[in-house]
């Protein structure tokens, strides 16, 4: 379903007054071509007619290859914003910029959006507007698995269906249609704790998707393993009767989830007191 337009940089604090909603959209976008136009470039490119000179914005498929804009922050009281003449999609681009600078170029209000006019000159860059198609559970994800011409719905809101016929390609239909479904089931949790070790374990997806597991800053790459048994991994050297974080990602094709978080706990060491009979 789509869920409107929203910027890359969640600081709310970064955002005044109804700067979230700014927009300066060339005419006739965003496309009514609701599927594939997701995410924003502002264009500078000169038309008489359209005013592209004015730096309008346009919706495109994150997927294509642009320059982009990223925010560094403020210098001075006024945001810095600089552009990166390598070409990527709009994820990477998203990667690049929260790896290097701050995020990508939220534009709040008609001065900033003619300094990023001018910083890029004559072309077209990525800015950090995207359309948010949210999952039933309220998580978002920029990965995509359209059958050919799909999706093909013009107006209004749509459901996604995977097609068996397709090797589970989708495509968008009434949310009205009677359809047979599939439920998930959240079954990353705690296998085995002690007092300094803690097991995690869930079910493998297929040998395509592999994992991320987050814990305490760092990142543990895991593979898809062989077989059809479940995934473990042990994380050891714990402290006693702490409460520990992990974040579980799965990944396709270089495309991460949005991540199931759960929070458990090494177990208490206990002793015990041996008493003398008393006669």
């Amino acid at each position: 379903m789509i869920n409107g337009w929203k910027w890359s940089l969640p600081d709310s604090s970064f955002y005044g007054e109804r700067e979230t909603t700014y927009r300066n959209w060339l005419p006739g976008y965003p496309s009514i071509y609701v599927g594939q136009q997701q995410c924003v470039y502002l264009s500078s490119y000169y038309d008489y007619y359209y005013s592209y000179s004015e730096g309008r914005w346009l919706d495109n498929p994150c997927s294509s290859l642009l320059q982009f804009v990223c925010y560094n922050g403020q210098v001075n009281g006024t945001p810095s914003f600089v552009f990166r003449t390598e070409s990527l999609n709009w994820a990477d681009a998203q990667t690049f910029c929260r790896e290097n600078y701050v995020d990508l170029a939220s534009i709040r209000n008609p001065t900033e959006n003619r300094m990023i006019r001018n910083l890029i000159g004559n072309t077209n860059a990525w800015i950090g507007l995207y359309r948010e198609r949210l999952w039933s559970d309220g998580s978002s994800s920029l990965f995509r698995f359209w059958a050919n011409y799909e999706p093909n719905g013009y107006y209004g809101p749509k459901c996604i269906a995977a097609s068996y016929y397709e090797s589970g390609k989708w495509s968008d239909d009434e949310c009205s249609a009677n359809l047979p479904f599939i439920c998930y089931r959240n079954d990353f949790h705690p296998s085995k704790q002690n007092e300094t070790s803690i097991t995690l374990q869930w079910s493998k997806v297929n040998n395509s998707v592999n994992f991320v597991l987050q814990f305490n800053g760092t990142e543990t790459n895991i593979s898809a393993p062989t077989g059809d048994g479940p995934v473990t991994q042990t994380f050891s050297s714990l402290i006693v009767g702490t409460k520990y974080t992990f974040t579980l990602f799965s990944v396709f094709e270089n495309i991460r989830s949005s991540g199931v978080e759960l929070t458990t706990a090494t177990g208490k060491m206990f002793s015990s007191l041996l008493c003398e009979p008393y006669y």
